[in-house]
């Protein structure tokens, strides 16, 4: 419910554990996901952090073993936009949910509808996005094949055609909600 109703609001695909795997770098770990990861979105809703096309090879984000041919992208700070998106209490949900004003400490929501989803961010939130996207499609492009063969060969992960994803922007806050309700009839 939470993915299907909120990736709709265009800001890119809602995670339900949005936080790294505990198991990788601590860096990585403070930093949560970054503009070149490339993964997988798990059945459970968490981001399957593989490698990153925009640090070099020995850079302790990457694995020992990449991609064949693996090179990275040159990442230039004229490449990225950089934002503060959300404010504070913001907060995203599916069309149906509406936030009642009255809510003196904290957030009060309502619905009619028979389900829905939200993510409150409490303190806001910052984005990052690539700007100049058209240089990231084109180097995915020419690498798809081997990160395929990479991801099912030396990671052992069995994706999908569509599975892999790479990071071109992303929404980041320090306090969230999250909510989804889903109403029967008898």
């Amino acid at each position: 419910i939470y993915y299907r109703l909120l990736v709709i609001k265009g800001r890119g695909l809602p995670l339900w554990i949005p936080g790294p795997n505990q198991k990788l770098d601590i860096g990585y770990q403070r930093d949560g996901m970054t503009i070149g990861d490339v993964g997988i979105i798990t059945a459970s809703g968490s981001f399957d952090f593989l490698f990153n096309i925009c640090v070099p090879h020995d850079h302790p984000f990457n694995p020992p073993e990449l991609p064949e041919n693996f090179t990275p992208l040159a990442l230039l700070p004229h490449d990225v936009d950089q934002h503060c998106e959300f404010q504070e209490a913001s907060f995203l949900s599916s069309s149906s949910v509406k936030s009642r004003s009255e809510a003196l400490n904290g957030f009060t929501f309502e619905s009619s509808a028979t389900e829905g989803a939200i993510l409150t961010m409490p303190v806001g939130a910052n984005s990052e996005d690539v700007a100049s996207i058209a240089k990231f499609r084109k180097y995915m492009v020419a690498n798809a094949e081997h990160w395929y063969r990479y991801i099912l060969d030396v990671r052992g992960r069995e994706p999908q055609n569509g599975d892999v994803l790479l990071v071109t922007g992303w929404d980041k806050t320090t306090a969230w909600g999250m909510a989804t309700f889903s109403k029967t009839t008898a």
